[in-house]
């Protein structure tokens, strides 16, 4: 490095420093005051020594440049320097009293005198730059080792995602920062620091083959760096459309995240400031990165452990409780079913006795095929599996299905059961087979739970962008503890009950998401409950032409 560069780049300290630890121009005039007491202090003592030994030492003028260029930096050691020539050639140079630098002789002292202090400032502030540099570098090695531990301990992608923003960001001093989670193709944004919240929402990328920083690093598989915000204009005018720059001189890169072979998601950074991605920094950032794409893996592999480590906890929870439904709720049937066959063998039966057993098989059959059917759709949905064949129906022929299907029981049990119907001929795309599997069985709930005499109301209608299908009862309600646990599997209305498996509300639930709906229930003790499904129209619209559907699965809480 040659001298003017070296210069150069002394001049650039002060105001680099200065624009990173919030300088001001009280501080930097402060600087410059100093530089002046200096010189006046070294002039003092100059004259001092100069009467008392009988000669001229200008020490005191070379030491006050190195101290000004110590604590103010380039600028101030100039300054100093400068004021030094003139204070010798004014007090120690004839003629004396007077500032006269045309003369050879003077000129040459004062144009030694002033490389020489150069070089003493130049000297001193590249030690100064360099003790400031060593110190940096060691603070943010001692953060990166922050990181790197808390990285080590984080056993969640979101955990690792919290230690890189947050710790990590500040570590290397980026101004803003997000991370990626790659997954083949598709990307996954894990979260995001120094962003407004409307920015948030409209930098969401979820494929590769979008342009910008993050899709070019994955793709090549190296950093991108941005040097300047126009750098960054003129190679992304789109994303930088979006995102906006930090600062005038902001630089910018993004890190694909590699773990051996496989990128697992990408890290990026915006600095303020150019000084903030010089060799050092660089490294430190790359380091970084690559201790988030080792912790991502991990912690990728502990969620994706912790997940299957849950399902075969919730199977094998499921297959204790369907074991325990099959032992407990298809035995009484069952028997009874035996028994009624044993009496038919009896000879001396008469013909209204032998039908009057007839149904009371019949009933014992059709209760043990409905259990089953429970049973197997809990299975299915448990597995994901149960498929939905659409076709457009009308909202009038669901609701007259559904109360057809359930009159029998509500006749039964001397129910009034009534339909309401508003937009009847309003056609929508549903499996019509498990939509009224869904609404019947929220009525046959319905008239389980209400008394002999009360009153069950279907009601169904349009509303703004949905079909509402509403079931009110008068029955005896849900306790407000017990109303988050309703749609629950095995889940039972009250202690004791066993006149089904506690699967009916969990299917209908299962069923109205899987068309893109809701269901929902608000309930008070002694006067009855209201169940809500609501399939939005335009969900519906879009499923047109679609042959079968994967219903999510049901949780389970027992």
């Amino acid at each position: 490095m040659n001298a003017h560069e070296l210069i150069r780049q002394l001049a650039e300290l002060p105001a680099r420093g200065g624009a990173r630890g919030g300088d001001s121009r009280r501080a930097r005039l402060g600087r410059y005051a100093v530089a002046v007491a200096l010189t006046l202090v070294a002039w003092s003592v100059t004259l001092t020594l100069s009467n008392e030994l009988r000669a001229t030492t200008l020490l005191p003028f070379a030491a006050a440049v190195a101290l000004a260029t110590w604590y103010g930096g380039s600028g101030p050691g100039v300054l100093t320097g400068a004021l030094a020539v003139l204070a010798i050639d004014f007090s120690f140079l004839p003629p004396l009293g007077s500032i006269e630098l045309s003369h050879s002789d003077e000129l040459v002292d004062s144009l030694v005198f002033l490389v020489v202090a150069l070089t003493i400032g130049a000297t001193t502030a590249g030690l100064r730059r360099a003790r400031e540099l060593a110190e940096r570098v060691a603070a943010q090695a001692q953060q990166l080792l922050e990181v790197t531990t808390a990285l080590a301990e984080a056993s969640s992608v979101d955990e690792v995602a919290n230690v890189i923003l947050t710790t990590g960001a500040k570590a290397v001093e980026a101004t803003r920062a997000f991370l990626m989670l790659v997954d083949g193709n598709r990307v996954e944004r894990l979260g995001a620091a120094g962003y407004g919240e409307d920015m948030r929402r409209r930098t969401r990328l979820t494929h590769l083959t979008e342009d910008g920083p993050v899709a070019d690093a994955i793709r090549t598989l190296s950093p991108v760096w941005l040097w300047t915000a126009d750098e960054f204009r003129e190679r992304y005018p789109r994303i930088y459309e979006r995102v906006g720059a930090v600062s005038d001189q902001q630089s910018h890169v993004v890190i694909p995240l590699r773990y051996g072979n496989e990128v697992v998601g990408a890290l990026g950074m915006s600095f303020a400031e150019p000084s903030a991605v010089g060799a050092a920094d660089r490294t430190f950032t790359l380091l970084l990165a690559q201790s988030a794409a080792a912790a991502l893996q991990r912690a990728r592999s502990f969620d994706t452990e912790r997940e299957k480590r849950r399902e075969a906890e919730l199977t094998a929870r499921t297959r204790e409780q369907v074991l325990g439904v099959v032992a407990h709720d298809l035995r009484n049937p069952l028997h009874l079913a035996m028994a009624t066959t044993e009496l038919l063998g009896e000879p001396s039966l008469t013909d209204d006795r032998r039908e009057e057993l007839l149904a009371v098989m019949m009933r014992a059959v059709q209760h043990m095929r409905r259990l089953v059917a429970d049973l197997l759709d809990a299975v299915r949905i448990q597995a994901g599996r149960l498929s939905l064949d659409f076709e457009s129906v009308s909202v009038g022929l669901i609701v007259d299905q559904a109360e057809e299907m359930s009159r029998p029981q509500a006749a039964e049990r001397r129910i009034q059961l009534e339909t309401h119907v508003t937009g009847r001929d309003l056609r929508l795309r549903v499996d019509r087979a498990r939509m009224q599997q869904a609404i019947g069985n929220l009525l046959s709930n319905a008239i389980k739970f209400t008394p002999e005499g009360g009153r069950v109301v279907l009601e169904g209608s349009a509303e703004k962008e949905a079909v509402v299908f509403r079931v009110r009862d008068s029955g005896i309600g849900i306790a407000a503890d017990r109303l988050p646990h309703v749609f629950d599997q095995f889940w039972q209305g009250k202690t004791g009950d066993r006149g089904g498996v506690g699967l009916g509300l969990a299917i209908a639930k299962a069923i109205v998401e899987a068309h893109g709906g809701t269901i929902a229930v608000e309930s008070t003790v002694g006067k009855g409950s209201t169940f809500t499904i609501t399939v939005p129209t335009a969900t519906n619209q879009e499923a047109s032409g679609v042959e079968t559907s994967k219903l999510p699965r049901v949780s389970s809480r027992a």
